[in-house]
Formats: structure tokens, C-alpha cells, sequence
């Protein structure tokens, strides 16, 4: 959202339990998921996987999604019914899809790799040079517990 703000863009999101300094500094509009859905150009997911956000992308919210919109995935694979994603895709009510984790993985033969209106990444998507400080210091940090038997 901090550099979709940058950019000037408008900002909706459905958060249930959301950081209201967060959203006042980022002038992020806060709305339903169907309206988000409905009035967004993109879609990202960050989301974790429970049992109220598994397969919470079904064929009725991709139905609510704009026509011509893109969904983004790099939260977790079960949020998305990816058959439905699919039958979006090609109906062509979806103009394309990112997505960085997948229900099998690896991905090999799904084919939403083969459709040309989905770009792919190996499930990266977390890994940034801050996070991977942020995981190199946990690591060390765990290990000098278990050293000190903390």
C-alpha cells in the first residue's frame, strides 16, 4: 500500500480488524469485500490461510470481480479455487492473474501456466532484502537460545 500510495493511486481495502493510523496516513478507503471486488482495477491478496479466507476466492467472488480486473496472489495458494480462477481467465471476465503460490507445488503442468494472461513466480514474492536480514537474524538468534538452552 506505501507505494501504491506514492503513486498517487486510490487505495480500497476490506480489513476486518484494521490499523486506523494505517489507514488515515496511506488514505486507504476502507469498504466491503464485494465492493472491493467490484470497483478495484487490481486485486492483491494478504490474507493467512484459516478456515474463514480458505477458498474465499471462489467462482461467486470472481464473479463480483470488475470485468477486465487482475487478481494477485502471493498470500497463500488456498485463498483461490484456482479451477475457478481458470474458467475467469478464459472466459476472459479476468484480464490476468499473478500468482506465486499455487495448490500443487511445484506448478508443474497446471495449467494456468499455459494461459498467456498469468505471470508466475516460484513463491518469492516474500523475499526482499529486508526480510531476508529479518530471517538471517531470527536464525541467529534461535541458535544462540538453543546454545544458552533459552
Amino acid at each position: 500500500m506505501v507505494r501504491a500510495a506514492g503513486f498517487g493511486l486510490r487505495i480500497l481495502a476490506f480489513e476486518p480488524l484494521p490499523d486506523m493510523d494505517f489507514v488515515r496516513e496511506y488514505r486507504v478507503e476502507l469498504v466491503s469485500l464485494n465492493a472491493l471486488l467490484a470497483r478495484s482495477d487490481f486485486v492483491t491478496l494478504h490474507a493467512p490461510l484459516c478456515d474463514d479466507t480458505r477458498g474465499m476466492i471462489n467462482r461467486k467472488m470472481l464473479g463480483h470481480m470488475k470485468h477486465g480486473s487482475v487478481l494477485i496472489n502471493t498470500a497463500r495458494s488456498g485463498l483461490v479455487v484456482e479451477k475457478d480462477l481458470l474458467e475467469a481467465l478464459e472466459s476472459g471476465h479476468l484480464a490476468g492473474a499473478g500468482l506465486d503460490v499455487f495448490e500443487t507445488e511445484p506448478a508443474i503442468g497446471n495449467p494456468l501456466l499455459e494461459l498467456p494472461n498469468v505471470i508466475a513466480s516460484p513463491h518469492l514474492a516474500g523475499i526482499d532484502t529486508q526480510s531476508v536480514a529479518e530471517m538471517a537474524k531470527h536464525a541467529a538468534q534461535n541458535i544462540l537460545d538453543l546454545r544458552r538452552g533459552v
